[in-house]
């Protein structure tokens, strides 16, 4: 009787698929737990930016040819794509109507807040923004 290990080993056979088997369920396990690692470690990350808001107060002077500031579709506009970000208008200067005072709220870390504002920048309608004070904190 032959051994099977003396026994070479031709295409076609149920040997060689059954290796063939193996090794692709080994690559696809290897794969399925690497796409689990990467989706935990984003929702661990996630979680954490979640924990923490930022609340700015802005100073923002826009062009005068701006109809209506007041109006939430205006302001909201200002956002641009960050759909997780609020502004709320805190007031206007008395001497120059064409600056408001806003407050920026949404979630952190401070580094998505500072991007929100970049954007605002960008905005043709924005003239300037200054920071009047930043806040980050964590909720509890």
């Amino acid at each position: 009787m032959e051994s099977r290990r003396n026994t070479p080993i031709k295409p076609g056979t149920s040997r060689v698929r059954s290796s063939c088997r193996r090794a692709v369920a080994a690559v696809t396990a290897a794969a399925v737990l690497a796409a689990a690692m990467i989706a935990l470690m984003r929702d661990t990350t996630e979680a954490g930016a979640q924990d923490e808001f930022c609340d700015v107060r802005l100073a923002i002077a826009l062009d005068p040819d701006v109809p209506n500031v007041s109006s939430e579709g205006f302001l909201s506009s200002l956002l641009n794509r960050h759909f997780n970000y609020r502004l709320e208008l805190l007031g206007r200067d008395d001497q120059d109507t064409s600056v408001v005072e806003v407050e920026l709220t949404g979630p952190g870390p401070e580094y998505r807040c500072e991007d929100v504002i970049a954007t605002m920048r960008r905005d043709a309608r924005v003239q300037s923004i200054q920071v009047e004070s930043m806040r980050l904190a964590s909720r509890s």
